[in-house]
């Protein structure tokens, strides 16, 4: 059951972009936007450690985005993109949280990823970072920045008539990070792999 006290979230946003090709095979892209939120629905958790929806009376969330993506040479593809975010709560409820960042927005994302290979068979490796996030209102504890390193294997093969397509993933390559979080309290695995088969019948 939903709660009664809940309102409905409100905003009014403004956006601008940019996309431009300095070579034949570059692109690059700027975003930026301001949203002012009324009543914005923020997930926190509550004294016993449930998570709840919660009405924040005003916020500001504004942000710039910016991609790149390059194939400079046949089967290779260079791809990044990075985002900056600000937030301001212009509630004071909890007491003290008026003008503070909100809760579990990272200041920054940043995705890199290089691919070798073209179509079903291709090799990436990637690399990720997830920026500091405040945990509480007041913006006294905050979670650290962590990096991820994470590859793809694809292979697809045609057998007469079906093509199969066969995909190994691998997150935290290298079991470097073993402990970075999320959410606070909530630990991540380290390496992880897991894979896939798709089966294509009709091209």
């Amino acid at each position: 059951m939903g709660s009664p006290a809940l309102r409905s979230e409100t905003k009014t946003g403004y956006e601008f972009g940019l996309l431009v090709s300095p070579l034949t095979d570059t692109t690059i892209e700027l975003n930026g936007f301001y949203d002012r939120y009324h009543d914005l629905i923020q997930w926190s958790p509550s004294a016993n450690g449930i998570w709840t929806p919660q009405n924040i009376t005003g916020a500001i969330i504004e942000g710039m985005e910016l991609s790149v993506h390059s194939t400079p040479v046949r089967l290779l593809t260079l791809s990044g993109n990075m985002s900056m975010l600000g937030t301001r709560n212009l509630s004071d409820v909890p007491t003290g949280s008026y003008g503070k960042e909100l809760t579990y927005r990272p200041d920054m994302l940043v995705n890199t990823s290089v691919k070798i290979g073209e179509g079903p068979r291709y090799v990436s490796l990637g690399i990720s970072y997830t920026g500091v996030r405040q945990i509480t209102p007041t913006n006294s504890q905050s979670l650290p920045g962590f990096y991820t390193l994470n590859a793809v294997l694809s292979y697809g093969v045609r057998w007469v008539r079906p093509f199969v397509t066969f995909t190994q993933y691998f997150s935290n390559t290298f079991d470097t990070l073993t402990s970075y979080q999320y959410i606070s309290g909530y630990p991540m695995p380290g390496q992880y792999v897991w894979g896939g088969i798709q089966l294509k019948i009709q091209d």
